[in-house]
């Protein structure tokens, strides 16, 4: 799988670790009496966004991108194939961090399908394996790992939640016999690549749609993570940021819902008038079909979306613990611990526990800043 790694819960014995470690650093740093005077550097937590853009939507934002202190975008890329016409297009996220190769990434869906005329559909097929079993066949499948040993296999209840409430409103636009069941695993392991040993952990639902002819097997919220073995945890926050803070443009995710409906109706539209062109009956029945989808289609993109943030925030809590903060008629996310908050231009956020602190008078930032309230 490449830098398709992740984690999951990090102890409270590596965080008490990690305190000891940057306390005994922080004692016996050099005197800074000798060393020019510089302006001191923020404590907190800076947040910057990122727009990816669709270059086949005129460069339209497909996802914005939480970015901490040191992170950055490493890989990113929106890619279609319009022969897939049930799952034209998916994203890809690689976000790199200041040490330690730590690395956050995300997929998009992945869409399996398994029985009768799925390959008419432009589908993958492959029969469903359970998330646990998935997640194990792409950690030993992958090159440039080995010694995959599995650490721990669990349900975090927030993330499975959340991913039931998805389907709930997946299941609106499909047809009346549709039924979707879900279900979720987090995998924790450790692994040797290029010399080194690295802890990580991969978070992957999985829906199953059940229809007359075939199951959709579909995959949600691959999310990964990985660090040098040990060092994970002082990369946590980080995480939690980018987990809570980034999201996929709704209006992309609509568009490309409106673009799979056009190619799977010239795909019915072409077999209609192959084998039942004189059925007037089954022609009405389809208009009807696709006129209640399309009417429904904002309502069941926009309450997806919301499912699917609240599936990244049940992660999230997994990992630290989140506060909200409310500014500017906007609501943000970042790890629990800090005690006031700031929104500045371009969506710009910095978290901090110095009660005195303000940046409008440091030098290291810059625009108008206000500060945030936490939301109760």
């Amino acid at each position: 799988m490449g830098e398709n790694m992740m984690q999951s819960k990090i102890s409270q014995g590596k965080r008490g670790i990690i305190l000891i470690i940057l306390a005994f650093l922080f004692l016996t740093a050099p005197s800074e009496a000798a060393a020019p005077a510089k302006p001191a550097k923020p404590a907190g937590l800076l947040i910057r966004m990122e727009r990816i853009p669709d270059p086949q939507m005129n460069n339209a934002t497909a996802m914005t991108v939480a970015l901490p202190n040191g992170w950055k975008i490493k890989e990113k890329q929106v890619a279609w194939n319009f022969a897939m016409i049930s799952d034209p297009a998916h994203l890809f996220l690689g976000v790199e961090g200041p040490s330690d190769d730590a690395y956050f990434g995300m997929a998009s869906d992945i869409r399996y399908a398994y029985g009768q005329y799925v390959l008419e559909l432009g589908m993958l097929v492959k029969q469903p394996l359970s998330p646990a079993d998935f997640i194990k066949e792409l950690l030993f499948s992958d090159k440039e790992i080995s010694d995959v040993k599995i650490r721990k296999v669990s349900k975090p209840e927030a993330p499975a939640a959340a991913l039931s409430q998805y389907a709930s409103a997946y299941v609106k636009g499909l047809a009346a016999n549709a039924r979707v069941t879900t279900d979720l695993a987090l995998v924790e392991y450790t692994c040797a690549k290029k010399g080194r040993r690295y802890e990580g952990a991969v978070l992957c639902g999985i829906m199953y749609t059940q229809m007359n002819n075939f199951v959709l097997w579909q995959t949600k919220s691959l999310i990964f993570i990985h660090a040098h073995e040990g060092k994970l945890a002082a990369h946590e926050k980080g995480i939690a940021a980018i987990m809570a803070n980034s999201a996929i443009n709704p209006a992309w995710i609509e568009t490309v819902g409106q673009i799979t409906n056009y190619l799977q109706k010239q795909k019915i539209n072409a077999q209609q008038a192959q084998i039942m062109a004189n059925d007037a009956a089954l022609k009405r029945q389809m208009r009807e079909t696709h006129e209640h989808i399309m009417k429904n289609q904002r309502d069941v993109y926009n309450d997806r979306q919301a499912s699917m943030s609240r599936v990244n925030q049940g992660w999230t809590d997994a990992i630290t613990g989140t506060d909200r903060w409310s500014g500017g008629g906007s609501t943000y996310s970042a790890p629990t611990g800090y005690g006031y908050a700031w929104q500045g231009p371009n969506d710009q956020t910095y978290y901090t526990n110095d009660s005195g602190f303000n940046p409008n008078q440091s030098s290291n930032f810059s625009g108008d800043w206000s500060q945030m309230k936490k939301v109760p």
